[in-house]
């Protein structure tokens, strides 16, 4: 799996978790948004990233700076994004 639809999935998985906090709708819409553009963007956010660094992913229809951080996070270190997060909200039963 691409690099795109990775950031993509987490990003879904986000918003979801978001959603059911009640968080901010604002920011649900923003991750969401950023799912849907990352999932069908021809070009590979790791590859942009490599070369251009934050910049070059906050030219991304949809990702602006906050966002841009976490991807270039999770391309750094591989770290999914905001899982450590997400597991404390949400613990295994």
């Amino acid at each position: 799996m691409g690099t795109n639809k990775i950031i993509s999935g987490m990003f879904a998985q986000m918003a979801d978790a978001l959603a059911s906090l009640g968080e901010n709708p604002f920011k649900i819409s923003a991750y969401r948004k950023a799912s849907r553009v990352l999932g069908d963007y021809p070009i590979d956010v790791e590859e942009a990233y490599q070369a251009g660094g934050i910049p070059a992913l906050i030219a991304v229809p949809g990702i602006g700076a906050a966002l841009a951080k976490k991807i270039a996070e999770f391309i750094e270190t591989g770290a999914k994004i905001g899982v450590r997060s997400l597991i404390l909200i949400f613990p295994s039963p």
